[in-house]
């Protein structure tokens, strides 16, 4: 297929950044609005930039989903979501709070520390210590009566800080409205092939108390179907479950110039499974992932597994007429827990025993922001400029504990042995930093971007570990410290050919905050170092959006990452123990391009196609996990995408009829570095998935069919030759959701 080689592609960017110096030198073009159609596709508003503009003058990889694509769509989680947005790819290990990887522009070493972030209305809910596994612990929300969905591609540490290295997902929920009464109600319920049914209900409500006071409140709760049996227990559905959740935003204008909104939200996820199926592995090379024994994962004991999330805030602003002053205070934290049965263990301490892994994992998350910003009407020199100024601070606290329980089987009570294996990790990361951004319009066609961000970090940890398995007491060993000082920064010029056409370079950098290593008892020896470094990357991209003839709206980008000293996991033997490392090492690059196309060529009709091309690699060979030049990078197509069409017409009364399919493909990937050589750096399979939704709509009631996967592709989202399987020879394999079709009705009054 296509290829970019380095050194050809940074020519293409740099030819690109050149071209935009040499506009802003003083080239001109006279603006060419086109008439408006009736056809013409509408622009999304976004504040990927901590300010509101038109999606297409964001001179960065944007891509946006409204609350009613939301809706039509029914996108409930990442899975949905990764579908629709190019750019986008998981690792999803299987449990629906933690496992889940986001991979961005293809930024993944298989590291503890994410490499995208994720916020909620600017407040970040994305865990960045070393020690919380902020990589597996990915922000998935319902996103009922979420207003938007912004997706920001490469790296974003100007603006939004530490583990932003390959992107943002930013949620921008709905706020309350001190005008308008609004209320909305929906109820629907879906069918999973090869599994059970489930149901949800929402609602929403916005009440003006008064012409400065307003309350908006909303709330769900989903019924998970499950698909998947334990023929060892003689079960079925063993991973259906719950979520439910909700928010309350009080919002509070008692002048025109000041505003403050405080937000509450929770959700909390239950299920009694993992999406995990028992695969050949090595007993069928010729078909490894195939499924063993249809959608079965068997285990002595049951797999649960709970995650709850909530969310703190406090918005105030006020307008001081050149500048507004904000101010963010947020307080969040994410408890999860889940107990998993390890067949290959059973037996092993006493007969009718197995294991079971049950780890805890805690976090509490504070930060504090505030920003000054110009209101429109500032100069430089004559020139209009937009300016920001910030100073952020987090402070973050996270447990981990892992406990490996000895119980008998069937009964899962706990055997007098108890537990063979304890660990604890206890540990603090705490951030300051300022950051200022600036837009200098040198004319109404010629834009530069330019700004900055100056963090400092300190993290600690410490150990408490002993069991059986060990050969130890259960002890506490030292805490270590790491502290870090580094800068990140972002430049962008633009040109606005017309009102509705803009090219634009990027050059932007972003890192992802290194931490401690663990203690050694006896004392680290030579060699090994007592901290690892933050990671960081530098984009370069250049992109074209805009409107021809007012029907084809275009957004294409071409960028090259270069990663410097990737985070990278490995095991150090130390006198006989196992310890786990994270090292610096290497380089890596990713390049390649993104589509995001819509063409409207006739009243009530939209076609669309969306996705990337991405060759990501390690460039210089990283010994300590086997992974020579070349290797791609884990879970990372070449080729990923969509194409969609839309239509809506008028079909009797007040009432438009809807129709909307899309098709999805996921080319295929490397499951992980060959640390591990069997276990590891396998291919695993593309897949591809056919999406259907149809309904009738006025401005108050909706009713729609849908379904999901209609040609129940079995796609992998994680595989593992090795997995917990009944024998070590077998496998096991994350599937996305089978196929599944569903109804939905909702009102809005």
């Amino acid at each position: 297929m296509m290829a970019f080689g380095n050194k050809r592609l940074k020519l293409l960017l740099a030819c690109g950044v050149a071209q935009s110096a040499l506009l802003w030198a003083g080239i001109a073009v006279a603006d060419t609005p086109a008439a408006a159609s009736a056809s013409q596709i509408e622009e999304v508003v976004v504040t990927a930039s901590k300010r509101e503009q038109s999606i297409g003058d964001v001179p960065m990889g944007v891509s946006a989903k409204t609350g009613l694509e939301l809706a039509q769509t029914q996108t409930l989680d990442l899975q949905d979501l990764s579908q629709q947005i190019p750019g986008i790819n998981l690792e999803q290990g299987g449990y629906g709070g933690f496992g889940t990887r986001v991979i961005l522009r293809g930024l993944n070493s298989g590291g503890n520390g994410a490499t995208v972030a994720t916020t909620v209305d600017d407040v970040p809910l994305s865990f960045t210590g070393s020690v919380s596994l902020g990589a597996l612990f990915a922000s998935d929300f319902e996103p009922y009566d979420m207003n938007r969905i912004e997706v920001l591609r490469g790296p974003q540490g100007t603006l939004y800080g530490a583990s932003a290295e390959g992107g943002l997902i930013k949620y921008v929920t709905n706020a309350p409205s001190i005008t308008d009464y609004a209320f909305g109600v929906e109820a629907g319920g879906d069918t999973v092939a090869h599994g059970g049914t489930g149901g949800d209900v929402k609602g929403y409500a916005n009440i003006p108390i008064n012409d400065e006071l307003a309350l908006r409140v909303s709330g769900y709760y989903e019924s998970i179907p499950g698909w998947i049996r334990n023929d060892l227990r003689g079960d079925s559905q063993v991973n259906s479950g719950r979520r439910f959740g909700g928010r309350a935003s009080v919002l509070w204008q008692p002048t025109a110039d000041l505003t403050i909104r405080a937000t509450a939200f929770y959700q909390d996820l239950h299920t009694n499974g993992p999406d995990m199926v028992t695969v050949n592995g090595t007993t069928n090379l010729a078909d490894p992932t195939g499924l063993a024994n249809g959608y079965d994962y068997d285990s002595y004991l049951p797999n649960i597994q709970s995650a709850r999330a909530e969310l703190y805030d406090l918005n105030i602003r006020d307008d001081w007429g050149w500048a507004s002053l904000e101010s963010i205070t947020s307080y969040g934290k994410l408890d999860n827990h889940f107990g998993t049965d390890i067949p290959s263990y059973a037996n092993l301490f006493a007969p009718g025993t197995t294991v079971t892994l049950a780890p805890v994992y805690n976090i509490k998350k504070f930060n504090q922001e505030f920003r000054l910003a110009s209101n429109p009407g500032s100069k430089l020199f004559g020139d209009d400029l937009d300016w920001q100024v910030g100073a952020f601070y987090t402070s973050e606290a996270a447990t981990g504990t892992t406990n490996y329980l000895v119980r008998d089987y069937p009964s899962g009570t706990m055997n007098a042995l108890g537990s063979v294996l304890y660990s604890a990790q206890p540990s603090n990361y705490t951030e300051l930093a300022g950051y200022a951004d600036a837009t200098l319009h040198f004319t109404d066609s010629l834009d530069l971007e330019v700004g900055g961000r100056v963090f400092h970090n300190h993290q600690k940890s410490q150990q408490t570990q002993g069991g059986l398995f060990l050969g130890t007491p259960i002890e506490t060993l030292p805490a270590t410290h790491s502290r870090e000082t580094s800068a990140t920064y972002s430049v962008a010029p633009s040109w606005h050919i017309t009102s509705d056409q803009m090219v634009y370079a990027r050059i932007a950098s972003g890192y992802r905050p290194g931490g401690p290593e663990p203690y050694i008892p006896g004392g680290t020896p030579a060699g090994l170092p007592s901290q690892f470094n933050s990671d960081s990357t530098v984009n370069y991209e250049v992109g074209f959006k805009g409107k021809l003839f007012d029907t084809l709206s275009m957004d294409v980008a071409a960028f090259h990452i270069d990663w410097s000293k990737i985070q990278i996991n490995s095991i150090i033997p130390v006198g006989g123990v196992g310890y786990a490392f994270t090292l610096n090492g290497g380089k890596a690059v990713s390049q390649g391009f993104e589509w995001n196309l819509a063409w409207s060529p006739v009243e009530g009709l939209t076609l669309g196609t969306s996705g990337a091309y991405t060759d990501a690699h390690i460039s210089s060979t990283i010994l300590a996990i086997n992974a020579p030049a070349g290797s791609t990078l884990p879970y990372v197509p070449k080729w990923s995408g969509n194409i969609s069409a839309n239509y809506e017409r008028h079909a009797f009364a007040d009432y438009s009829a809807f129709l909307g399919a899309t098709w999805f493909y996921e080319g295929m990937r490397r499951n992980g570095f060959a640390f591990f050589p069997v276990d590891n750096y396998q291919p695993v399979p593309s897949y591809n998935t056919f999406a259907l939704e149809l309904g009738l709509r006025n401005g108050r009631y909706t009713f729609e069919l849908y379904g999901k996967n209609l040609g129940d592709s079995k796609g992998i989202a994680y595989y593992e030759p090795y997995g917990t399987g009944a024998t070590l020879a077998y496998g096991s394999a994350t599937l996305i959701t089978p196929r599944t079709i569903g109804f939905r009705i909702a009102a809005d009054f």
